[in-house]
C-alpha cells in the first residue's frame, strides 16, 4: 500500500488526496468525490462522511488537513468559459468581455473562479497581475451567471465545478497499480 500510493502520488496529486482521504476515513471512492465543503472541519481534524451506512464523522489528522487544504485551493481553478480544442464555445461573449474590461480576448478564456471578485465588481489579470473594473452591467451579469454556473461546493471537482465520476479514477489508479508492479503475473 506504501509504494502504490507513492507511485500515485507522484502520478496525480489529485487522486493520492483522494485515496488517501478514503483509505484514512474508510469511505468508499464515490463518497470521497461527493465531500462537500461542509462536510470537513479542517479547525478539528475531521469528516463528515454521507455513505450508504449512514452518517459519521472520521478524524483525518493532521496529513489528511493538508490534503484537504490542497484540493480547496485546487476548486478555485475551474475555468469560467469553456474551451474545445482550445477554441472558446462562446467567442462573441469574450469579445464582449473583452472589450469592457480591458483583458485581451487571448486571457479571458483563461480566466477562473478565483479571478471573479462580484463583490467588489472586478476581476483580476493574472498576465497583468492586476485588477480590471467590471464596471459595465451586462460584463457583471456575465460574470455573476458564469460563477453561479460553476459555483458548486465540491471538494474535488472537474475543472468545470461538476462532480468527477468515479470511473474516471480507474484508468490512472490502474496505471498506477501495473507501474509498481502490483498485479505482475506470477
Amino acid at each position: 500500500a506504501k509504494i502504490l500510493m507513492e507511485a500515485l502520488k507522484k502520478r496525480s496529486r489529485r487522486w493520492w488526496g483522494v485515496a488517501y482521504i478514503s483509505l484514512l476515513s474508510g469511505c468508499r471512492l464515490g463518497e470521497t468525490l461527493g465531500l462537500s465543503i461542509f462536510d470537513i472541519d479542517l479547525k478539528n481534524q475531521f469528516i463528515k462522511v454521507k455513505g450508504k451506512t449512514g452518517r459519521r464523522f472520521v478524524a483525518i489528522g493532521e496529513l489528511g488537513v493538508t490534503i484537504l487544504e490542497e484540493a480547496l485551493t485546487e476548486r478555485n481553478n475551474i475555468a469560467l468559459f469553456k474551451q474545445k480544442n482550445y477554441q472558446p464555445e462562446e467567442p462573441e461573449i469574450i469579445e464582449f468581455v473583452s472589450k469592457h474590461t480591458g483583458i485581451v480576448p487571448s486571457w479571458v478564456i483563461r480566466l477562473f473562479l478565483a479571478d471573479v471578485d462580484l463583490a467588489n465588481k472586478r476581476v483580476y489579470n493574472r498576465k497583468k497581475a492586476k485588477y480590471h473594473s467590471i464596471a459595465h452591467p451586462e460584463v457583471f451579469k456575465i460574470f455573476e451567471e458564469k460563477c453561479k454556473k460553476y459555483e458548486h461546493n465540491l471538494v474535488w471537482a472537474n475543472k468545470y465545478g461538476k462532480k468527477i465520476p468515479s470511473s474516471a479514477a480507474s484508468g490512472t489508479f490502474m496505471r498506477t497499480v501495473n507501474d509498481c508492479g502490483c498485479n505482475a503475473p506470477n
